[in-house]
């Protein structure tokens, strides 16, 4: 727990920063922690490994069955396809 808890303060502080776009790494490391520590439904891990195989870092909002990342540019149409192709929904916040 104290391992997530470094991971958050690291990306408060970048969001913090106006560094948003450089929390990816640690939104992968969240996600990879989190499955050597627990099993995972493979419906979950499916929908990480989907947005990392468009470039994107990602991972578990809470328990799972839903996920944040960060979207590399111009890969918006193909996330919201490959997502729509496993039975997801996408929705892209815009940040200022």
């Amino acid at each position: 727990m104290k391992e997530f808890a470094r991971y958050t303060e690291e990306v408060r502080k970048l969001l913090q920063e106006n560094r948003g776009g450089e929390i990816g790494q640690w939104l992968d490391r969240n996600f990879a922690l989190r499955r050597r520590l627990l099993p995972l439904p493979p419906q979950h891990v499916e929908l990480v490994e989907v947005g990392k195989k468009l470039g994107s870092a990602v991972k578990f909002c809470g328990s799972g069955g839903a996920v944040i990342g960060v979207l590399p540019p111009g890969k918006e149409k193909a996330l919201r396809e490959a997502y729509q192709a496993i039975g997801a929904k996408v929705i892209l916040p815009r940040i200022k």
